[in-house]
């Protein structure tokens, strides 16, 4: 794939001349502070995030209507069952079931021996805790450490190992990152009519570990009439490389690794046939504030966009997820 990079102030320069929609809110990014979680647990025992400080939290937004997280119960339970009780790792749940799925709820609870605390979030007014974590699409689980930093998201019990290892004199520090996006009314990079610019800004910290591999996952959904609907999902693997001498102190490959294409397909149908090719994605660097903007030219029709980041940790050895974001377009869904 062609690369193109771009000076950080002349990326600027030119978004400047174009009306824009407003910034979306702040995320709940790696290594930031959980938000205040408090409430009353369904046995009546008052439950707070700050109780638990010195120890490692697993949060779990899940209900009993989500067979996903339903599948990952009983894994969940067995998490708490190892670990609960002995003053290192402790599982708090908030459930989105409804007044309709209320039952189920007090049944799934029994049926798995669920030994941890489950807040009830359902019918508040719009759901304020799952509000206040940026929760829109469930499961949703978040890693805490002891000082009630944000270790990781949407991670499994399978995965607790690679970040909690109890025999460390410190904690495990998370990445620092912190993130946002601007939606454009065009794409001044691409040129396309059809399109729109979606710049996602990166800040890392310079306290936080090196970081030279990202994975970019965007999403994207248009209503094309008739009962068609346009489909993308494309994965961007990014390795920028510091260090370097020239007038460019950074060298960034990136490699597409599926949507290559739009495709058009009918409502419960499988992709058929490719719509129009996708224009490349862009990078700017600011090497004084280490931050990166990523450039994505996604449908100008889109209803539903979405984004996430994946950074590859070293001490890990593996990708981490910054958590699904959606971005507002300004479209409804079911016509624009």
């Amino acid at each position: 794939m062609k690369l193109k990079i771009v000076l950080y102030f002349c990326l600027i320069a030119a978004a400047a001349a174009v009306n824009t929609t407003a910034y979306a809110q702040a995320r709940l990014d790696l290594g930031t502070a959980a938000p205040v979680l408090a409430g009353r647990s369904l046995s009546g025992a008052d439950v707070s995030l700050e109780s638990y400080r010195g120890r490692w939290v697993y949060l779990d937004f899940w209900a009993s209507w989500c067979q996903p997280c339903m599948s990952e119960l009983d894994s969940i339970v067995q998490l708490q069952s190892q670990y609960g009780g002995q003053g290192k790792l402790e599982v708090v749940s908030v459930s989105l079931d409804n007044l309709q799925t209320f039952e189920a709820l007090g049944f799934a609870i029994s049926k798995f021996g669920v030994n941890y605390p489950v807040i009830y979030d359902g019918e508040t007014a719009n759901r304020e805790i799952a509000a206040d974590w940026g929760v829109s699409t469930i499961p949703a689980t978040f890693l805490l450490d002891p000082n009630g930093v944000i270790a990781a998201r949407d991670i499994t019990p399978r995965d607790i190992p690679s970040f909690v290892q109890f025999d460390r004199e410190q904690p495990y520090l998370p990445m620092q990152v912190s993130s946002s996006e601007q939606l454009m009314l065009n794409s001044p990079t691409s040129g396309w009519k059809t399109m729109r610019d979606l710049r996602i800004s990166l800040d890392m910290s310079r306290g936080g570990p090196p970081v030279s591999y990202y994975q970019l996952f965007v999403t994207a959904a248009c209503e094309s009439g008739g009962g068609q609907s346009q489909y993308y999902d494309v994965r961007y693997d990014l390795h920028i490389q510091r260090g370097l001498a020239g007038d460019f102190p950074y060298s960034v490959e990136i490699t597409k690794t599926s949507g290559d294409s739009y495709v058009n397909r009918g409502p419960g149908q499988p992709a058929a046939s490719a719509d129009q090719p996708l224009p490349e994605m862009t990078v700017a660097i600011d090497e004084d504030r280490q931050s990166y903007e990523f450039i994505v030219p996604v449908p100008a029709c889109s209803i539903d966009l979405g984004y996430a980041i994946a950074l590859y940790d070293e001490r890990l050895g593996r990708y981490v997820r910054n958590g699904l974001n959606r971005v507002e377009t300004g479209f409804a869904v079911g016509g624009y």
